[in-house]
């Protein structure tokens, strides 16, 4: 039994996964949210701060992706200061910060001054000027406007104006996390250089977007749902990357930078692993379900692989449809989708419990089907693949295996590369395939050489 505390804890959080769960299916994965669940209840018991720990105040997971983009040639203004500051100023060449709160601008200095860096650089701003309407809404970019009770009827012009000082398109990125967040929004997009990026926090609270949407040219932007640390509820942030266009500032998505990669092998559901020549993506940037997601990097026909390693038993059989048809269509003629899952035939009873949908496996918990051979091969040629079996147990207990290559899609969890397979035993392999979009028929009027021979499968090389 856990104890009383820890106990109380995980019941708070598995509610609010379970409304997440209810609000944001599309974000959701139960897995990721339960290996948050350590950092988050450590933030909360040992009642500490952003800014005694030296992170930002936002969801684990834009923390994480912060940590990815950052780079020590970087240049960044933030919206409010904190935590985010010593972050921030330990990872990338200057940080400038505004704060509207002069106690909170006191403590935030003399930690800054504590850890020695000399390239954070601050405002003071509080709102000092009394709006003319003390019914503007602080949703209104335009207002300078916060919701915040203490601070209502007051503006925050000066607050937010303190990035026009700096020349457009200077910001590797602009961090909002402070107040009169739309209207801060509004000021950051052309200080944000094209393929910078612009973080807002909390944009779980409706208002702190209702009119942004005027300034993203209606496009999406991708959402950090989930645990943020020393709040015992989940929260969003959210980011965007920008693109210049001529005439006109937009806000792309963070996924849009893939869509000029001349990289045409995919790894999907990658975790962020990825041999040298492929391009990795999770959910965050490609979600194998939603067409969209794909049509907003690719064109049609254009993939040469997609390598998917122990993902389809997380999809629904509807689900693993759309991922079927989704990849189909984006492969080239002759490319091939390579997928590897537990597989239902193998005949030990210990794996099968390790892999079953509900079993004692690592993230089993989350698994939706538990695929053989046939079944595999059935759904994935009802799409219109040929199908090609590499690694497979079948009905009699037998081990079935052909050649393939890692450079077409290296699995880990296979006879060849699991290390748990030790004097040539089978402990742990995966049911492994190609599925290959075959090419078009040939063209009438063209010659046998020109056009190939009637339903030619390219795919990977034998």
């Amino acid at each position: 039994m856990l104890p009383g505390y820890l106990a109380a804890r995980f019941k708070t959080y598995r509610l609010e996964i379970d409304k997440l769960h209810r609000t944001r299916p599309d974000r959701y994965s139960y897995v990721r949210l339960l290996l948050q669940f350590p950092a988050w209840y450590h933030c909360l018991k040992n009642k500490s701060s952003p800014l005694q720990d030296g992170i930002p105040w936002i969801t684990f997971e834009a923390t994480k992706f912060l940590e990815k983009i950052l780079r020590p040639d970087m240049f960044v203004f933030e919206f409010g200061s904190g935590g985010s500051s010593l972050f921030l100023a330990e990872r990338v060449k200057r940080v400038y910060s505004v704060e509207h709160d002069e106690a909170w601008f006191a403590a935030v200095s003399s930690a800054v001054r504590e850890k020695g860096y000399s390239n954070w650089a601050a405002q003071l701003a509080p709102p000092v000027k009394p709006l003319q309407d003390n019914a503007a809404s602080p949703s209104d970019p335009e207002a300078y406007a916060s919701g915040s009770p203490p601070y209502q009827g007051l503006s925050f012009e000066k607050y937010v104006k303190s990035i026009d000082n700096f020349r457009d398109g200077y910001f590797d990125l602009v961090l909002i996390d402070g107040r009169a967040r739309p209207a801060c929004f509004k000021h950051a997009i052309p200080k944000t250089k094209a393929g910078g990026y612009i973080m807002c926090d909390n944009t779980d609270r409706s208002y702190y977007l209702k009119d942004i949407a005027r300034y993203e040219n209606s496009l999406r932007r991708i959402d950090f749902p989930g645990p943020a640390p020393y709040v015992d509820f989940f929260t969003q942030t959210s980011v965007w990357r920008k693109e210049m266009r001529p005439g006109e500032l937009t806000l792309m998505p963070v996924e849009d930078p893939l869509k000029e990669s001349s990289i045409r092998k995919v790894v999907l559901g990658s975790a962020g692993i990825a041999s040298t020549g492929w391009l990795a993506t999770d959910i965050d940037s490609l979600n194998v379900v939603d067409r969209d997601s794909f049509s907003r990097l690719w064109e049609p026909d254009s993939i040469d692989i997609f390598l998917a390693e122990h993902v389809w038993e997380h999809l629904t059989q509807e689900e693993a449809q759309r991922a079927n048809a989704n990849c189909y269509e984006f492969l080239r003629p002759g490319g091939w989708l390579r997928i590897a899952v537990p597989d239902g035939f193998h005949p030990s009873p210990t794996y099968i419990e390790h892999v079953r949908p509900g079993g004692g496996g690592p993230g089993a918990d989350d698994h939706k089907v538990l695929y053989t051979y046939r079944s595999l091969k059935e759904r994935l040629e009802k799409q219109g693949f040929v199908v090609r079996l590499l690694e497979y147990w079948d009905e009699e207990g037998t081990f079935h295996f052909k050649e393939w290559s890692s450079e077409d899609g290296h699995v880990v969890r296979s006879r060849r590369y699991d290390p748990r397979n030790q004097d040539g035993s089978l402990t742990f392999t995966s049911l492994l395939v190609d599925a290959v979009k075959p090419l078009p028929e040939p063209s009438r009027g063209r010659t046998e050489k020109q056009r190939g021979t009637p339903g030619t499968l390219v795919g990977p090389k034998d």
